[in-house]
């Protein structure tokens, strides 16, 4: 069945791909999300954290409750590739893959919204806006009970990875791939002349306590 999905699938990922968001700036994005969704017959769509898009698929009985979760913003990096579906905004791009991932979170829609008659419980969508950015999409979606009513069993995310053959998927539970993060230090010290280091607080050699 996915097969016969491709091109389309395909299409949503270059769309996307023309058009990226920042965090927490999804707009169009989330409509775009929302469209597609319309256009698969699912009516119980409810926006979140503002550019955040969710929904509950339910199959013919009910049973355990699983979420697949995609994110969707992009980073502020300029794209160099010269491709016919290259950003159309400067300075943007989808280069950590969450034109990938929110197409193919789509094209799970479909998919599944096609066979409710063969699985019971129920399938929570969950479009994440501001995955590059403090505080994190996650932690406000949240905050606004994404993990509430139904209560998954799992989460399941996936991501795009270039060192993995195509046609293969890798799975791994709990954490991966680690996060970088920040730290902001402000130092003080007392300027003076070099002649005279006595009447002056160096910032170079005052300890950093953590």
């Amino acid at each position: 069945m996915s097969e016969s999905f491709f091109e389309e699938i395909r299409t949503c990922r270059r769309h996307l791909h023309q058009y990226p968001e920042l965090s927490f700036e999804e707009y169009q994005t989330a409509d775009f999300i929302e469209n597609k969704l319309r256009e698969i017959g699912i009516e119980n769509i409810q926006r979140i954290a503002k550019t955040g898009v969710t929904f509950l698929l339910e199959g013919w009985r009910p049973g355990k409750n699983i979420a697949l979760r995609a994110d969707i913003d992009a980073l502020p990096i300029l794209e160099k590739n010269e491709i016919n579906y290259k950003s159309k905004y400067e300075g943007l791009m989808h280069a950590c893959g969450h034109d990938v991932h929110t197409s193919c979170l789509i094209g799970v829609a479909k998919i599944l919204s096609q066979l409710k008659s063969e699985f019971k419980g129920s399938v929570k969508f969950i479009f994440q806006p501001g995955e590059e950015k403090t505080p994190g999409g996650a932690s406000l979606l949240i905050k606004e009970g994404i993990l509430k009513n139904p209560i998954p069993k799992t989460i399941l995310g996936q991501h795009v990875m270039p060192f993995i053959d195509v046609g293969k998927v890798g799975f791994r539970s709990g954490k991966y791939m680690a996060s970088s993060d920040e730290i902001y230090l402000t130092i003080e010290g007392k300027g003076g002349h070099a002649a005279m280091p006595e009447k002056l607080v160096d910032p170079s050699l005052s300890p950093v306590i953590f």
